[in-house]
């Protein structure tokens, strides 16, 4: 990593790869799997032939212009993302080849904070775009308290669509972030996520607070209010959840 006038450059080089966990049978939340169809994580295959040990690469520079906050990310070598293969009735994981490139901007304009993320991924199956983009308006000093209030609107879009590997492919968050600005540095972030293809909505609370000089409580908290046989979110309608962290820094 280095810091210059021009900004701050940092290179990534990555001789090994960890495959990814994914939740047991008892796990939760977990894809539905079709019956008849075992899914086995240590069956992996690889693009590369040398499989977890390609030797990958990256940089991402970073600067700030005033108000504006910009980054640019690029990234070649094994998939962190895998696709999913069927052999009979064996379903495995599959890291494919990719050359990702991104666009990270964020712009503070007054009360307003106006934030892009944008990926360009390239493999041999699909090339595609995918986004995250939107805005918080934040009320300062709510109700003549320290406290402030934001109002936050994004939309996530993937041009896979259907065969996108993330079930939020044209979708709209609408949240609230409460900021107390106390001591204990407590917030609140209270939002919902609706598709805009299907009747489907997912719910989220996140909050934290600090206990004393060494603690931080994190509550989180997602239920997936509505959703349609046949698409992504349905396998987990009954997964919802509410999770307790209690960190100590010492």
């Amino acid at each position: 990593s280095t810091e210059q006038d021009w900004g701050v450059l940092d290179l990534f080089f990555l001789p090994g790869f960890r495959e990814r966990t994914f939740a047991g049978i008892e796990g939760r939340p977990r894809a539905a799997i079709p019956s008849g169809i075992i899914f086995d994580s240590n069956a992996a295959s690889y693009e590369s032939t040398d499989k977890d040990q390609h030797l990958d690469y990256a940089f991402r520079w970073y600067n700030q212009f005033d108000e504006i906050e910009l980054g640019l990310s690029y990234f070649n070598g094994t998939s962190r993302d895998p696709l999913f293969r069927l052999n009979g009735n064996i379903l495995s994981p599959y890291y494919e080849l990719i050359a990702q490139t991104g666009l990270e901007l964020q712009a503070l304009i007054e009360d307003w904070t106006w934030k892009l993320e944008l990926i360009n991924r390239k493999s041999s199956s699909k090339n595609y775009i995918a986004l995250t983009g939107g805005f918080e308006y934040t009320l300062f000093g709510l109700f003549e308290t320290n406290a402030d209030l934001g109002i936050v609107i994004e939309y996530l879009y993937d041009d896979r669509d259907q065969l996108a590997t993330t079930p939020f492919q044209n979708d709209v968050t609408t949240a609230l972030r409460l900021v107390l600005n106390d001591v204990q540095s407590t917030e609140v972030l209270l939002g919902v996520i609706n598709d805009l293809d299907d009747p489907i909505m997912a719910s989220f609370i996140e909050a934290s607070r600090r206990l004393g000089d060494a603690f931080k409580l994190t509550i989180e908290a997602r239920s997936f209010n509505k959703t349609i046989a046949g698409k992504p979110l349905h396998d987990f309608r009954q997964d919802d959840f509410v999770q307790l962290d209690l960190a100590w820094y010492f």
